[in-house]
Formats: C-alpha cells, structure tokens, sequence
C-alpha cells in the first residue's frame, strides 16, 4: 500500500516501484538479449564504503555480475537515484546486438 501511495501527485518514488518498474521494462525488451538492466540498488552499493573511484567501488559491486558477461550486452542500464531525483544511465558497449 505505501508503494503505491508514493505514485500520488507530488510524492517521490521509492526504490520497490523503480525496481517494479525495471522488471516490467525488462520484460518488454524480453526479445532484446542484449540488454542489461541493473537494480536500484546497484549504484548505492557501488559508491558505498566512501568509495573514491571505479576500482574499489567495483570491489562493491563485483558479486552483482558475477553470472553476467557485460561485455556480451549492447546496452547497460544503471538506475541511480541521487537525493530525491531518479535517473537512469544508459551505457553503449561493444557488446553483441540483435
């Protein structure tokens, strides 16, 4: 119930209706392999621990892709939420597309 409350006009969204949000769209692109969509936690965990720059916040967040070859993917999509404003980055690779 109070996911829902926060999609009332002028509430913020919270991390569960992101993620909500992320698999619906993940399902859309069930066809697009290619794609990769990371959770709304991801981010978080990758600056957690005060980390300064990509290598130790990759430490952070190295189990998350263990499985996933991200290099296989044409697109990554990394939700980051910052202060009270969601955004989403998108990242082109050289990875496969269809």
């Amino acid at each position: 119930e109070g996911d829902l409350q926060c999609l009332g006009e002028g509430c913020m969204l919270n991390d569960a209706v992101v993620d909500f949000f992320l698999r619906l769209m993940q399902r859309c692109l069930a066809n697009r392999e290619d794609v990769h969509i990371f959770s709304s936690h991801f981010f978080t965990h990758l600056r957690a621990g005060g980390a300064e720059d990509g290598e130790s916040g990759w430490k952070n967040v190295s189990r998350w892709t263990k499985k996933v070859d991200l290099f296989a993917h044409a697109l990554l999509v990394v939700p980051i939420n910052t202060d009270i404003h969601w955004w989403a980055a998108v990242v082109q690779t050289c990875g496969a597309t269809t």
